[in-house]
This record gives structure tokens, C-alpha cells and sequence, in this order.
């Protein structure tokens, strides 16, 4: 690296491309996103997270089987290099670790940062701990333990062992690496702890015993009571909420369910953003160049869209509808109407997300395809490892499409979702449609991709829509007391987008252009970054 850093920024997981099969979802792209925002703006960071040599998992879809998990195969050492080794003592064994870089330069700055990815996988460890490097998130829970191990230990080990050993701030993104507790000169280093998790039962736990029987006995005397939820296990949520010197959630919302479900630590909120360039079109980045050449740098001036003509963002977006179309073509089993009105759903399938909602009562979205004549519904996602229910809506999703598609009526379901993938349906689809429980979506950031494109999100009242959502606006708002009453205002909603599409295209299109202007121009993770510099670092970078 050409650089001397001062943070660490660390992570189970990270979303740089696909070519870089180290990441899930929604957390591991907002850790990629961050990164290159760090780029943009000059700032010396260092990442650092575990390499998994077989990535997360290949979905293939069967009609009879639903999802089927295949390996993620990728050469590392094509985007790797291997620049150190380190060693973490333990109490009956020494686990080696490699250490390979990642090197990622902002297009913007030509400034480069860093992502250090730790390698188990050695001869000298034992077959427990080589495992770590194998899955993202393994479905293991012993492995799982170990990659937490690792990640919170080795992150430290690693830093020292080149050199870095003047870092200032550790932020930790969500609780997986809230070991390094264990390890850190607290508080000389501060540490910024960052939630994710909206449900108590998703904050990840630890036996103390299991503990006690890998680490030596020094290493747990940092241990906070705090930490411990009771004498036999230890939250690491807890645990890296009582290190902390900052905490936030990811949303004003977050923050308040938060606050509730740890009362005794104070939590603040910084909105979660994406890294506009990366989840810009071609076609609606050429009209912004055209207007604000300086956009991608101070993506706040994009505030000012709504002096440039709809006809623009009218012509950009149909472009992107037809890249979608071409692409949906060429895909064996798929039936699509290319000028229709097309909804886009693409996310993680579990339940609390409620891909299935709109399923609720199908004729009377039957009812609505034919009304207006053409209506696509995308989606995409893949189930975790472990998921039971996951998969089950997908199989349903399945189900649905080959009983219900017919000439005015497509649903899709397509494989594999990816960021290239999501690029593509972020952009090209005309409804963005959200519908986690409440309380549930911590944040949630590929609504804020789709507003960035000009595509309008129906929601529920949850994540970071309640903060720039405005019904009729910059899209619609799912309404309810219950899910009944939901399911109502949903379909209501998705009746109006359907009248204006079609009927009133040019109020649609002014829509499209406030969601870039009020929501495009806001939640990024430049605003982001310059947040947490503002707000939780306590020592200066920049």
C-alpha cells in the first residue's frame, strides 16, 4: 500500500464487485461502498475482513426444487496479493494466518485504499480453523464461532504484524469483530461501533465456555460484564456497545428500535448511503455530466435536478428499460413484456422482507395487469445457507409465476442475484417495492439505487424511507395498522403508479426526477463518510 492509515474499518464482508466473491448482501456492499467513498475522498483507511475461497453460493432455480446452492468458484490470487503472514496464539494451539490485499483506486481521486483479507486455510492449522476461509458466513456454527474469532483477533494481529500499528479509530461494522476487544489498547485506540441488527434474537452470541476452551486465559480478562447477557454467554452486540466510545444505527428509525433494545448505552443514528458512481446508469449519468459535470464528487448538487427537463429522464429511463429487456431475452424461460409497467423486487428472501406480500390477494393483481394491459413483476435473491423460509418463498415465488403468468401478467424470478445483476434492475424497472415489517429493515439501500436511477419505491413505513419518503412525491408510503390494511394500501398504491405509467406519463416522469433530486442527492456514502468523520471519530483524518 502507498499509504499510511490511521482507521480501520472492519467487516465480515465486503461488496466490491463480483469479480470478489467475499460478500452476501446488503451488509458486505455497504462495507464496499464505504471503502470507495474513502477513496473518492482521499482518506487513509484501511479495511480489513476474511478471504473465503469459495465465496457465498451460486443459486440455480428448479421449478421443482426451488433454490439450489452450488459453489462460488473464483481465482483470489488474480485480484489478491499475498504482502504478509501473522500468528495468533491460543490456548492449546497457533493459528497462521496469510494476509492478501486488496488494492481499490477511486476513478475520481486516483487515491487508493486497501482491504486486508485474512487466510485460515494453511496446513499448519488444524481442519477447524482452515475451515474459516472457506464460506462466507458459514453454515457451521462452530466455523461460524471461529470466523468471529478470527476476524475481531486477527484484525489486530494482522495491522501489527505490517507495521500498522498507529491506527487511531477502529469501526466496527456490526458486532462480528467485536473480539478485538480482546486485543486493542482501549481506549489510546477509540473504537466506532456500527448496528445493523433491528431483532434481538439477530444479535450474534457466544458461550463463555466455548471461549474459555480455545483462548488462554489472559486473553478474556478485558471482558466486560456488560458483555454478558447472562454468566454462560456473552452478546457481542453487548459487548462492543459497552467498548464503544461512538454507536449508531443506520437509520433514524433503527436508532429509536435500538435504544429500546439496549437502554442503557446511547446509540446514535447515520443513514446508511450508496456509492452514487458505482450505482449510476450510463444513460441517467450522462444527463447528470450534462447538467452537473462535478456530480460524482458533490452528488449533493443533485438537489437541483428539477430545473432540467422530464423529457431527459424520460429518454434515459427507457433506455435502461430496454438494457433490461434485452438482457431478460436473453435468458433461457423468460416471458416479459418490454414496454410494460415493471415492478422490481431484489433483496435477501427471508420472511421478515415479505417478498410474497404482494402474492396476497392475486386476483385482484390479476385484476389490475389487465386493466392497464401489461404488468412485470422481477425478482431476485438468494436464500441464506440455512434459511428454511427463505427457500420456501422462493419456491412459492416459483410456483406463482407458472400458475398465474399469462398474456397481461409476468412474474419473474431470476437467478443468481449479483451487483451486475442489481445494476441492471436498480435502473431499468419503473417500481422499486419494499415491504419489510416494521421495525424489521434496520436500512436497507437498493431503494435509495433505484431513486438514484429515477426509479419510485412503494414502501412500508420503515428503514430509511420514513425520512425522505413523500407519498404521491418522490414515490408511495404502505400505510396500515395491520398487514390486512397493508396489503390494501399496497395494491392502491400500485393501482396509481400503474394510472400515471400509462396514463399521465409526465407527472410519472416529474416523480422519478424528485426521487433523484430528494433522495439521489442525499444518500450516499459521501454524506455518509464525512458523518461518521464528523460525528464519531474522534481523531481527525482527514
Amino acid at each position: 500500500m502507498n499509504y499510511i492509515p490511521n482507521t480501520a474499518y472492519i467487516c465480515m464482508e465486503f461488496g466490491l464487485s463480483d469479480d470478489i466473491k467475499i460478500y452476501t448482501g446488503g451488509l458486505g456492499i455497504l462495507a464496499g461502498d464505504t471503502m470507495k467513498s474513502f477513496a473518492d475522498l482521499g482518506l487513509p483507511v484501511i479495511g480489513v475482513g476474511i478471504l473465503y475461497k469459495h465465496g457465498y453460493l451460486d443459486q440455480v432455480l428448479d421449478a421443482e426444487q426451488g433454490q439450489i446452492a452450488m459453489p462460488q468458484e473464483w481465482d483470489y490470487t488474480k485480484s489478491l496479493n499475498l504482502i504478509g503472514k501473522t500468528s495468533i496464539p491460543f490456548a492449546k494451539e497457533i493459528v497462521h494466518i496469510n494476509i492478501w490485499e486488496y488494492t481499490y483506486t477511486s476513478n475520481l481521486s486516483n487515491k487508493s485504499v486497501s482491504i486486508l483479507l485474512l487466510d485460515t486455510d494453511l496446513p499448519e492449522n488444524s481442519d477447524l480453523f482452515r475451515e474459516v476461509s472457506n464460506k462466507v458466513y458459514s453454515p457451521d456454527s462452530e466455523i461460524f464461532r471461529r470466523q468471529l474469532l478470527i476476524l475481531g483477533l486477527g484484525s489486530k494481529y494482522a495491522l501489527d504484524s505490517l507495521g500498522l500499528n498507529h491506527i487511531d479509530t477502529f469501526h466496527l461494522n456490526e458486532s462480528h469483530s467485536a473480539l478485538i476487544s480482546l486485543v486493542i489498547d482501549h481506549p489510546i485506540s477509540q473504537v466506532v461501533f456500527t448496528t445493523h441488527t433491528p431483532l434481538l434474537g439477530g444479535h450474534t452470541r457466544l458461550p463463555l465456555e466455548w471461549l474459555q476452551g480455545i483462548c488462554k486465559p489472559e486473553q478474556l480478562q478485558n471482558l466486560p460484564k456488560d458483555a454478558f447477557e447472562d454468566e454462560h454467554t456473552i452478546n457481542l452486540t453487548r459487548l462492543a456497545l459497552s467498548l464503544a466510545d461512538y454507536s449508531n444505527a443506520v437509520s433514524q428509525k433503527h436508532q429509536e428500535v435500538s435504544q429500546e433494545m439496549f437502554p442503557g448505552h446511547k446509540i446514535d443514528s447515520i443513514t446508511n448511503g450508496i456509492h452514487s458512481p458505482t450505482w449510476v446508469s450510463e444513460s441517467i449519468n450522462k444527463v447528470f455530466q450534462s447538467y452537473f459535470p462535478s456530480w460524482e464528487t458533490h452528488p449533493e448538487i443533485l438537489r437541483y435536478i428539477d430545473g432540467i427537463p422530464t423529457i431527459d429522464i424520460q429518454q434515459a429511463h427507457q433506455i435502461n428499460k430496454d438494457k433490461l429487456a434485452i438482457y431478460l431475452k436473453q435468458q433461457p424461460d423468460i416471458d416479459f413484456l418490454p414496454n410494460a409497467f415493471t415492478i422490481g423486487f431484489a433483496r435477501r428472501a427471508t420472511e421478515y422482507k415479505r417478498a410474497h406480500l404482494i402474492f396476497s390477494d392475486i386476483e385482484r393483481l390479476a385484476k389490475l395487469a389487465e386493466q392497464y394491459k401489461g404488468l412485470n413483476i422481477i425478482f431476485a435473491g438468494k436464500a441464506y445457507h440455512t434459511d428454511s423460509v427463505g427457500f420456501d418463498i422462493i419456491k412459492r415465488i416459483l410456483d406463482i409465476s407458472k400458475e398465474y403468468s399469462n398474456d397481461y401478467l409476468k412474474i419473474i424470478y431470476l437467478p443468481n442475484y449479483s451487483i451486475e445483476l442489481s445494476k441492471l434492475l436498480v435502473s431499468g424497472v419503473d417500481v422499486w417495492l419494499n415491504t419489510p415489517r416494521i421495525s424489521y429493515e434496520a436500512s436497507g439501500t437498493s431503494g435509495m439505487k433505484a431513486s438514484l436511477n429515477g426509479v419510485l419505491n412503494i414502501s412500508t413505513y420503515d428503514g430509511w424511507w420514513p425520512e425522505s419518503g413523500i407519498h404521491h412525491v418522490n414515490g408511495w408510503t404502505i400505510s396500515g395498522e395491520d398487514e390486512y390494511q397493508e396489503i390494501n394500501s399496497m395494491y392502491d398504491n400500485i393501482g396509481n403508479a400503474l394510472d400515471l405509467f400509462y396514463n399521465n406519463r409526465e407527472k410519472f416522469t416529474r416523480m422519478q426526477r424528485s426521487a433523484i433530486s430528494l433522495i439521489g442527492s442525499y444518500y450516499n456514502t459521501h454524506r455518509m463518510v464525512l458523518e461518521y468523520i464528523r460525528k464519531g471519530y474522534k481523531h481527525s483524518i482527514l
